[in-house]
């Protein structure tokens, strides 16, 4: 019989009266000793954590929302995993019973972060537990008359209508909430009337040619929360320093409880991480007024890792991606060149003669290599239809499926873009190239030429509502069942043939490929229940190969929602598009203060984790370029999209270039994985969708765009030779209207980022206890006791780092 003891138990396993103690207290307190010395001589037969067998890597920190909080157990655990028991954080509860998957926490955890204990086979394995820092925010409208209804959607809630609902306090409308720090797009809807919010000046551009409202929560106390550096590694000892003393520490080794080693905040490697080529410390530390950044450390065999150069194509964390429109890169093979022939389409709406042969010629003339590129991001590539459709809303133009969105096959090339032979082919001489190529992976809808729905209608939603509407890109209200357009049929993923059938599908490509992992486009439109499917028989696949793919979802809505398709069980990341709209609202000019795109960053950091895998974007194939943005060629108040059907979009004013290399140079030096869109690495000019899925230029370069090239190489290596810029903390250093700096830090090595966002040349003075070098010493002019001081040209960066 075996027996499972809970570490600090919550509450009384049963309760005694004085009669029962007075007579069994002895028997009690002799069992009790008994059974801990058979404890005892069981654990010293241990030598500290041991290798999980139960596990696929690291389990991801579970986020606690303000309900209840559904988590499932095979998100973390392997198939054939029994689990014996589970432990809860203090102040958490949950409906768990033995050899359920599912449960739902609830109740207020106690600590920032605490350990979800679940006891496998008498091992004890950590599902750590977050709780998010939330601060209190009260909303007025004031109206002299009555208001049936006054409703907030926005960023903090989907743009979901009736969920924050204004309350009648005599005359003052209010609503009050409890939102994560950070800044929060939104609008009222009064009586059925969309509106800005009149009580806030506050606004930014929608992108659509209007205006949102804006709200900015401050964090509090943040100088009483701990900000944590991993200081040095000695022997199996490592050092991490905290800003704020007395903190209450929580340290992992894998997904199991490690203890300080000492009061100089030292934790020691435990002796299995020698069994491992590849394991990670983590820590955090917390005080009452909130929780720590996370450092994360990598292990090698049990020892620490200095070097990039230690690190493999498999470590996410070093990844730069390239994604790039198959058929608007290169033309490798004009004997495939098919467009649709129908004058209704016109020439940028249809096939310009990209192809996988095109890819794998830049890819041996070494383009990717010379930009400092290891990872490749390819379009879908499945047979789409060869006719033209015509898009549902006005001005209803007419479209061929050159952009690879509208699948008609599942395991079929696309015949304009090459065959089967050739894309393994392109994966095989990525490999060789050392670098991964993952696949753009379509899977919430299909074409209506799709043998599947033509097979079997029933597996699509419903195009029409029971009020009578049509269900098109009602994005929001219908997240789950809008269609994109009335030949594109979106899937019932509650029939679970249609699941079984998808993520089959998806692992095809990858069995046959070798493909190193998804995009996975319309995220958010597909229900968490797919996202587990697909990613377990990811995961077994990569266990059989002894290797592990990589997830990013698209997503657009709040951070809260982005993240809820993030974890152990669905993706590993997404894009972060809300970091991505600050980061354009600041670089494209001056009105946007420096402190917006730290507070988003900052605010990134907290929802997503300090060392996460979302991708940071220089722009993507459904936005306006930057650059065109930036360069003053498109307006924010103006149809994005109509602006490149009706006039040439070039770059107006060359400031724009300047602005760009700013954008490459912050999602190249902070946490994440920095994406560039192809052109963007010249800066192609474009107006929204199709007229940024221009074709791709390679010669003929004019100076300006020769400069944002060499520029874009030159952060490429710096990011690709330094650890703290991998698994360094960030560290605000100055933050103001014009001005950001942050400091990364991770051991030796230290990377210092600087901005000036305004006209002007403006000094900064840097605190730093390390000799640094940089990009552009001629800007540097003083050092002295610890204090880096330089002038920083109009829109410029710099990036320091240590020697």
């Amino acid at each position: 019989m075996e027996i499972i003891l809970l570490k600090y138990p919550r509450r009384p396993l049963y309760e005694l009266n004085t009669t029962t103690m007075r007579y069994y207290l002895p028997v009690f307190l002799l069992f009790i000793v008994t059974l801990f010395s058979a404890c005892h001589e069981q654990a010293s037969e241990a030598t500290g954590p041991v290798v999980e067998e139960s596990t696929y890597g690291l389990n991801s920190v579970v986020l606690l929302t303000k309900d209840t909080l559904q988590v499932v157990l095979s998100d973390y655990f392997k198939e054939g995993a029994t689990v014996d028991s589970i432990h809860f954080p203090k102040g958490l509860d949950s409906d768990w019973k033995r050899g359920a998957n599912e449960m739902m926490l609830f109740g207020e955890m106690e600590a920032w972060i605490d350990a979800m204990e679940v006891y496998i086979n008498g091992q004890m394995l950590v599902v750590p537990v977050k709780r998010p820092a939330m601060e209190k925010v009260r909303l007025t409208f004031a109206s002299s008359e009555k208001q049936d209804s006054i409703d907030l959607v926005g960023d903090l809630n989907s743009w979901t209508r009736g969920v924050d609902r204004y309350q009648d306090g005599g005359g003052i409308y209010y609503l009050e909430l409890e939102l994560a720090p950070g800044g929060y797009a939104y609008r009222l809807i009064v009586d059925g009337v969309e509106m800005l919010d009149p009580a806030n000046a506050h606004t930014v551009p929608n992108g659509f040619g209007a205006f949102n409202s804006f709200l900015k929560v401050e964090p509090s106390n943040a100088e009483l929360i701990p900000h944590l550096v991993v200081k040095e590694a000695v022997d199996d000892l490592i050092h991490v320093v905290t800003s704020v003393d007395g903190g209450k520490w929580f340290a992992l080794w894998q997904n199991q409880s490690i203890e300080k080693a000492a009061d100089d905040n030292l934790f020691a490697i435990p002796e299995a991480a020698k069994e491992l080529e590849r394991s990670y410390v983590r820590v955090w530390s917390e005080t009452a007024q909130g929780l720590s950044n996370e450092v994360r450390i990598p292990l090698e065999y049990g020892k620490v890792i200095t070097s990039t150069e230690q690190l493999t194509r498999y470590d996410n964390e070093g990844n730069i991606m390239y994604f790039m429109m198959v058929d608007r890169f290169v033309n490798g093979d004009t004997s495939i060149d098919e467009p649709v022939e129908d004058d209704r389409i016109l020439p940028r709406a249809n096939y310009y003669g990209g192809d996988l042969e095109g890819v794998r010629q830049k890819l041996e003339e070494g383009y990717f290599e010379d930009l400092g590129i290891n990872t490749l991001w390819i379009s879908p590539i499945t047979e789409n239809p060869t006719g033209a459709y015509q898009e549902y809303p006005e001005p209803r133009r007419w479209f061929s499926g050159y952009h690879g969105y509208w699948p008609i096959s599942f395991k079929k090339v696309d015949h304009r873009l090459g065959n089967n032979a050739g894309l393994k082919t392109l994966v095989d001489q990525t490999h060789t190239d050392n670098k991964n190529i993952i696949l753009d992976y379509v899977c919430n809808h299909v074409h209506q030429e799709h043998p599947m729905i033509i097979a079997h209608p029933e597996w699509r939603t419903q195009l029409v509502l029971p009020d009578g509407r049509r269900n098109l890109r009602l994005w929001d209200e219908q997240r789950l069942t809008t269609w994109f357009d009335d030949f594109l049929p979106t899937l019932d993923f509650s029939i679970p043939e249609v699941t079984d059938v998808m993520s089959d599908s998806a692992i095809w490509w990858i069995e046959e490929f070798d493909f190193d992992g998804f995009r996975h486009d319309a995220t958010k439109h597909i229900p968490e229940s797919f996202w587990r499917a697909n990613t377990i028989k990811l995961k077994k696949l990569g266990e059989e190969r002894g290797r592990k793919y990589f997830q990013v979802g698209e997503t657009f809505g709040s951070r809260e929602l982005i993240q809820s398709y993030i974890g152990s069980g669905m993706m590993d990341g997404q894009f972060d598009f809300n970091l991505y709209f600050d980061a354009v609202s600041v670089f494209k000019d001056t009105t946007s203060p420096m402190t917006k795109l730290s507070e988003s960053l900052m605010a990134s950091l907290n929802y997503h984790g300090s060392l996460h895998a979302m991708c940071n974007i220089t722009g993507n194939h459904d936005l306006t370029r930057f650059i065109s943005l930036a360069g003053k060629a498109v307006r924010d108040d103006e149809d994005q999209k109509e602006a490149g059907w009706h006039r040439e979009i070039k770059v107006e004013d060359p400031v724009g270039y300047a602005k760009l290399k700013m954008l490459e140079t912050f999602i190249m030096t902070i946490p994440g994985i920095p994406v560039i869109f192809y052109g963007d690495e010249i800066g192609m000019p474009g107006a929204n969708d199709p007229d940024n899925r221009r074709m791709m230029r390679f010669d003929d370069l004019a100076p300006e765009e020769e400069a944002v090239k060499a520029h874009v190489e030159a952060i490429t290596r710096l990011r690709s030779d330094h650890m703290a810029l991998l698994f360094g903390d960030v560290e605000i250093v100055q933050a103001d209207e014009n001005v950001l700096v942050y400091k990364r830090t991770y051991l030796a090595d230290q990377v210092i980022t600087c901005f000036n966002n305004s006209n002007r040349p403006v000094e900064v003075t840097v605190p730093t206890e390390m000799e640094m070098a940089g990009m552009d010493a001629s800007i540097v002019h003083a050092s002295e006791d610890g204090v880096l001081t330089m002038t920083l040209p109009p829109f410029s960066s710099q990036i320091l780092y240590s020697k």
